[in-house]
């Protein structure tokens, strides 16, 4: 290979070209489209929550019922799946079942479309990127 010129290796300075994020896949990009997702970065940061929390559900499930550690920390974990609203029912089955899916529903531009606010997720996200929405006394931007 030729050796690089001097404006070539300033633009090839912070690029690196030996690392680099694996191509899309086609459920990663059924999902962004259908929930508005812009940044993939959102995507890979939902699908590595919902993998811990598989990971750790199915962990606690290989423990005997009598263990207290199980006890413990799988009602915290089902507490806080249910309050946040990934599962519908408290069980732990239902931890190790939880998808990028059911955390984009929690969205606010998913929740505004099923409140019937908007007609779209594109137009709720929009609304909210542009600072229309407010919760409580916080505009949502």
């Amino acid at each position: 290979m030729r050796k690089l010129k001097f404006h070539e290796t300033r633009l090839l300075r912070k690029v690196n070209l030996t690392k680099w994020k694996s191509t899309n896949t086609e459920r990663e990009q059924i999902v962004c489209g259908k929930y508005n997702i812009t940044e993939r970065d959102d995507y890979l940061k939902y699908n590595k929550l919902a993998g811990k929390i598989k990971k750790l559900a199915l962990a606690l499930a290989k423990l005997k019922d009598s263990d207290e550690f199980k006890v413990r920390v799988g009602k915290k974990l089902i507490n806080v799946c249910h309050s946040i609203g990934f599962i519908k029912e408290k069980k732990l089955v239902d931890c190790s079942k939880i998808t990028v899916s059911d955390i984009c529903n929690r969205r606010l531009s998913v929740l505004l479309k099923k409140l019937k606010m908007v007609e779209n997720i594109k137009d709720a996200s929009i609304f909210t990127e542009h600072g229309h929405v407010k919760v409580g006394h916080r505009i949502i931007n």
